[in-house]
């Protein structure tokens, strides 16, 4: 019977920390505070913390990049900071370059101020240097040049001969004028003919073709795919259930915008669009937005400079509370639109 009991004390010990636990996170809001400032460069911070901070999450953005860090209970489980982030590989490396920095600063400092005498030397030791590494590139290029096959003299003649036939010449003017086209092809490495080129360009050109025509195949059949997906698109937005149903989200997502919204604001922001026009069409729209008159926040506009620019300071606090979607879930969920909206997704 004690064994009984002891078993029923654990279990419901273990319901009641479940349900505190659950309890915790529903009714203990997620506060947050973000601060950003643009001048030459962006630069933000971004803090969220639950519990009186037993979970704490801060991101950074700056020149070095994006970092983050997370501690549960103060303790860091989670971190990526660029600027600390130099692996052992890093700072033995770092360490080389600055131990060989060193002695080179030693060997400097011991040989002090070099003489004239040795300057020129290395001046003409560098100089030879360069002079050989131009004659070795030049003897590379000569034996490439020597590799590349050269019209054979067999060939050549048997050309000249056939030539000399068709316009009617004697066998002994073909043969004498290959004796001079021979030794001067001899000397010379001769680059392939340009009906050999012609020739061969009017091969690869069926081959070309059927390419051209594989990849417009392809483009017609992406094309014809996006068409389709638009349509389906197109007839998925058009229909009146959906329609209501996408109306539906966006009551239930302002409602959730207004439970978040920051509760303390403050800045400043100075922009320029490069045009007094554009400048005023912006500063109109963004007088519309009720988040400036709401909160300490001033907007300047530019209409005197030349170029794009966006400049000051923001500043938000404020905290998510997780219980607010329970209701807009399930009205949600309630809803059959919705249903029919997941289901025309999915297919």
């Amino acid at each position: 019977m004690g064994i009984l009991f002891l078993i029923l004390k654990i279990l419901g010990i273990l319901l009641a920390l479940i349900l505190l636990s659950v309890a915790a996170v529903v009714a203990v809001p997620v506060r947050y505070r973000i601060s950003l400032k643009a001048q030459e460069r962006v630069e933000g911070e971004a803090a969220f913390h639950w519990l009186f901070r037993a979970v704490d999450i801060r991101l950074r953005y700056g020149l070095e990049g994006l970092s983050w860090k997370c501690r549960i209970l103060g303790i860091p489980v989670f971190r990526q900071n660029k600027l600390e982030g130099k692996g052992q590989e890093g700072r033995l490396g770092d360490a080389k370059e600055k131990g060989a920095g060193g002695a080179e600063t030693a060997e400097s400092c011991e040989g002090q101020k070099p003489s004239k005498e040795q300057a020129k030397k290395r001046v003409t030791a560098s100089i030879q240097k360069q002079k050989e590494e131009i004659a070795g590139y030049q003897r590379e290029q000569e034996k490439k040049a020597a590799d590349a096959v050269p019209i054979r003299q067999e060939g050549l003649a048997e050309e000249l001969q056939g030539a000399s036939k068709n316009a009617g010449l004697p066998e002994g003017e073909g043969e004498g004028d290959w004796g001079e086209a021979g030794g001067e092809a001899s000397e010379r490495e001769v680059k392939p003919h340009l009906f050999q080129r012609i020739f061969r360009f009017f091969l690869k050109i069926p081959q070309r073709l059927q390419a051209l025509r594989s990849w417009a195949a392809r483009i017609g059949q992406k094309l014809a795919s996006l068409k389709l997906r638009f349509h389906d698109i197109k007839t998925l937005v058009l229909e009146e259930t959906n329609q209501k149903a996408f109306l539906h989200l966006w009551k239930e997502l302002k409602v959730l915008l207004k439970h978040f919204a920051p509760r303390k604001a403050s800045g400043d922001v100075e922009f320029c669009m490069g045009d007094p026009a554009q400048t005023g069409k912006i500063l109109g729209a963004a007088s519309l937005i009720p988040f400036w008159a709401k909160y300490q926040v001033a907007v300047t506009p530019d209409f005197m400079a030349e170029s794009f620019y966006v400049r000051g300071s923001l500043f938000l606090k404020g905290h998510i509370r997780a219980w607010h979607f329970v209701p807009s879930f399930v009205r949600l969920i309630k809803d059959k639109n919705i249903h029919r909206l997941i289901t025309a997704i999915r297919k």
